[in-house]
């Protein structure tokens, strides 16, 4: 909300306004209006305390998502700070990560994580055991194990876009090493959320990449896996056996179920939904799909909008890769494509906008794609790029590689 507040102040300074044109500003007024329709449309239905409590609490939270959208889009004035801040969001992440694997060998550092004169106001989840003995299940500095794997499934293209984007040998051997660990430590989650939105941000990826980049991506991955299943036998196995019985998981029989359950909501009040906020899951049920969860609240047209974020971030991410004269550019244009079709696919699986980090980085990740588009090939110096994974792509010979 302070980034809120930050932005609107520089709309009203002239020397601090940035003043760019791109579709981030556009969605997010869209998304505003929208939320605030169905927002008074819930209030006039007449609404318990507890929806009430809701619906005001999830515009705050809008807010704050909001904030980070907008100053991400307007305040990253430089490449130099594009590039900066996403460093800053790996490194947190592999920090992340790294109390993820500690947390796997039974040293949970995740409560001494808290500032002085804070409380909790909800116990952590906790380590976890799923598929048997000695297999924690862990959340690093998450709120739940799914949020855990998502959000470094989100990060990870990240992590290999600034490995691949140096000639630097040590700092190269340093940004692998941080990919390995965030890559590494997905699995752990054991949770088909995380272990899809690995595959699906590593395939996105890849696609821009050249047949020759493609073939050591998959060498790696094949060697990786068989790394990690050598090192710390039967977690694979156990997300294996988790997506083929599917037919017997009670979580996925209660992800059916939920469709059900909420059909007469729907019906009810399709267009703005029944208020932003209202549905809480005290009152009524835990809904692991976001986007069923929308249209609940927000109705069709809000979860039209709420889906415009992950779509434009995607959409902007595709239009760089295409038409930036910079390959660098071309590739940080896929990797921001890439994070967000993993926000977006694993949103069909868990209530992903209630899980703060998870919405910090979409939002973030979203108006990364704005600043991108304004910054696209606008560079001092001209940086290191990325045509394979043995040798780094020179920014001298633009396009001379990417497909």
């Amino acid at each position: 909300m302070g980034l809120l507040a930050w932005w609107i102040a520089t709309r009203l300074h002239p020397r601090l306004a940035t003043r760019s044109s791109h579709p981030v500003t556009w969605i997010v007024l869209i998304l505003i209006v929208t939320v605030l329709i169905s927002y008074a449309l819930g209030y006039d239905r007449g609404l318990l305390p507890p929806e009430s409590s809701g619906a005001d609490r999830y515009l705050i939270v809008l807010a704050s998502w909001v904030g980070v959208a907008l100053v991400a889009a307007d305040g990253l004035r430089t490449r130099r700070d594009l590039d900066r801040v996403i460093g800053a969001m790996v490194t947190l992440s592999a920090v992340s990560a790294a109390v993820g694997w500690l947390q796997f060998y039974g040293i949970d550092l995740a409560p001494y994580f808290r500032p002085p004169g804070f409380v909790y106001n909800a116990d952590l989840v906790g380590v976890g055991l799923r598929g048997g003995p000695g297999l924690s299940r862990v959340y690093g500095t998450q709120q739940h194990y799914i949020e855990f794997g998502v959000v470094l499934a989100m990060v990870l293209p990240f992590a290999i876009h600034r490995a691949l984007a140096t000639s630097n040998r040590r700092t190269s051997y340093l940004r692998w090493t941080t990919v390995a660990l965030i890559a590494g430590a997905i699995p752990l989650a054991i949770s088909r959320a995380g272990f899809l939105g690995l595959i699906t941000g590593l395939v996105v990826l890849g696609l821009a990449w050249p047949n020759r980049m493609k073939l050591w991506g998959f060498l790696g991955l094949v060697v990786g896996m068989a790394a990690f299943r050598t090192a710390i036998p039967g977690v694979l196995g156990t997300i294996k056996s988790a997506f083929l019985n599917y037919d017997a998981d009670p979580s996925i029989q209660a992800r059916l179920a939920d469709f059900a359950a909420t059909s007469a909501y729907i019906r009810d009040r399709p267009w703005f939904g029944r208020g932003p906020g209202t549905y809480v899951p005290e009152l009524y049920r835990v809904l692991d799909n976001q986007f069923l969860g929308s249209f609940l609240a927000v109705g069709f047209i809000g979860t039209l909008a709420l889906s415009s974020v992950f779509f434009t971030a995607i959409i902007i991410g595709r239009h760089v890769r295409r038409n930036a004269t910079w390959d660098v550019d071309r590739h940080l244009g896929q990797t921001v494509t890439a994070s967000a079709a993993v926000a977006l696919i694993t949103s069909l699986t868990f209530d992903s906008l209630a899980f703060p980090t998870f919405a910090g980085i979409i939002f973030f990740v979203f108006g990364m794609s704005g600043a991108l588009w304004r910054l696209r090939d606008t560079h001092e110096p001209a940086p290191p790029g990325v045509p394979s994974l043995t040798s780094p792509l020179r920014a001298e010979h633009p396009r001379e590689e990417m497909a």
